[in-house]
């Protein structure tokens, strides 16, 4: 019998001495066929409803037979071109096969299979020294000869094999490991000892360690050097107790690295200063128990009780007899305050002018202070110029003015600078 290959036109497939014949054809009538033979099997999608989607239908039909009704074809299911998908039609149904297990694990089912572990040892009961249950899991071990998974307590003369020397993990170790670390890792002895070794204070000093409680040191030891004036238990340096300590020093100007307790003398005036920490600033003061009569007070009064001061009335001069510090915004010295009063007070704030004149030109004056009553009152406030103070030589004139218009009602003025001698 000689076979042909398949072959493809107008939509059929043949094979041609086979004993069936596959037929495939779309559209809205059932296909036909002028062929003979045995056995035909017939597909058929069904197109002519448009209301419906493409239908998949199937018949058999009988040898040499060349029409087919359309009620011979049985509908199968229906495609969704849209979706791509395939629904089967009702009544259409393959039910799936049921699956049986047996063995260590048995169950039957189709879709769904339960299943259950199958009991491996019928005869439980003791097997060279083990208890076995159903399952064939160890539930004893007799005598002991087999050890617990959980907990295992060895014998007489267990091993293992030998890990890596640098294994570092939950590995069990041999006696030969161990031996093996302390040869390479470990330290063999302290001070020529061996074992447990306890630490003796000898065992530090000997290495050259000093004790927590009264070390003595040796050498040149250092330690941080602590800032100027501290006052803790700080260890102090050489470099902190020299930088503590006083120290007098002898110059033309104030040494600019002074601490507390610093003496300066000066070689300009011959007097002697201690550097002075109050807490709040530092300063250079006179070295006495009375600074303030280092130098001789030197004081002036003025008075003018002729009733209301005029215009630019002169209230005094004064031709000082040796060298003389008014203070800076006449401040005090020794104890000694500048005061000015009057008989009666101010009408509006009235000025005085303080000037002087040199020896080498005394009709010449310059302002070097003011003396300010204010509206209301017979108490005034002195102010130097620049808020400095001011020195007159010997021989100086020393004057002092009234304002430049006069005041109603200030009347009988009087006053007193004071000053040291320089």
């Amino acid at each position: 019998m000689a076979t042909s290959y398949p072959y493809r036109t107008d939509d059929r497939l043949y094979a041609a001495d086979l004993d069936w014949d596959l037929e495939l054809n779309p559209g809205p009538n059932p296909p036909g066929s002028p062929w003979g033979g045995a056995g035909r099997f017939k597909q058929w999608i069904d197109t002519s409803s448009i209301a419906v989607l493409p239908t998949l239908r199937v018949c058999v039909v009988e040898e040499a037979k060349h029409t087919y009704d359309p009620a011979e074809w049985m509908t199968l299911g229906y495609y969704d071109l849209g979706a791509r998908e395939f629904t089967f039609a009702e009544g259409i149904h393959f039910d799936p096969p049921v699956i049986t297990l047996i063995g260590d694990v048995y169950g039957s089912g189709k879709t769904t299979i339960p299943t259950e572990l199958a009991a491996i040892n019928t005869t439980v009961g003791e097997y060279q020294g083990l208890t076995l249950d159903a399952k064939g899991r160890v539930t004893i071990a007799r005598d002991m000869q087999y050890a617990p998974l959980d907990s295992p307590l060895f014998i007489n003369n267990a091993r293992s094999s030998l890990p890596d020397v640098a294994d570092y993990s939950d590995r069990i170790a041999t006696t030969k490991w161990v031996g093996d670390n302390l040869a390479i890792n470990a330290v063999q002895s302290w001070n020529t000892r061996t074992g447990h070794v306890v630490l003796t204070l000898e065992d530090i000093t000997d290495a050259g360690g000093a004790p927590i409680e009264s070390p003595v040191f040796l050498g040149v030891p250092e330690a941080v050097t602590a800032v100027p004036g501290t006052n803790t238990d700080q260890l102090a340096t050489c470099a902190f107790v020299i930088s503590s300590t006083s120290k007098t020093t002898v110059s033309e100007l104030p040494p600019g690295d002074a601490v507390n307790g610093d003496a300066w003398f000066s070689s300009t005036t011959g007097q002697l200063y201690i550097f002075y920490d109050d807490g709040d600033s530092t300063q250079w003061v006179i070295a006495n128990s009375s600074p303030e009569m280092a130098a001789a007070k030197y004081n002036i009064g003025f008075s003018f009780t002729g009733g209301v001061l005029g215009a630019n009335q002169l209230l005094g001069l004064h031709k000082v007899s040796k060298n003389i510090e008014i203070a800076a915004n006449f401040g005090p010295y020794a104890g000694h305050v500048s005061e000015a009063g009057a008989t009666a007070n101010a009408t509006a704030s009235t000025v005085l002018t303080v000037s002087k004149a040199t020896v080498a030109a005394p009709n010449t004056f310059s302002a070097i202070g003011t003396i300010t009553f204010a509206a209301g009152s017979v108490n005034a406030n002195f102010a130097t110029t620049g808020g400095t103070a001011q020195t007159l030589s010997q021989g100086d004139v020393l004057r002092v003015t009234g304002p430049a218009s006069a005041d109603a009602t200030l009347a009988n003025v009087y006053l007193t600078i004071v000053a040291k001698e320089a």
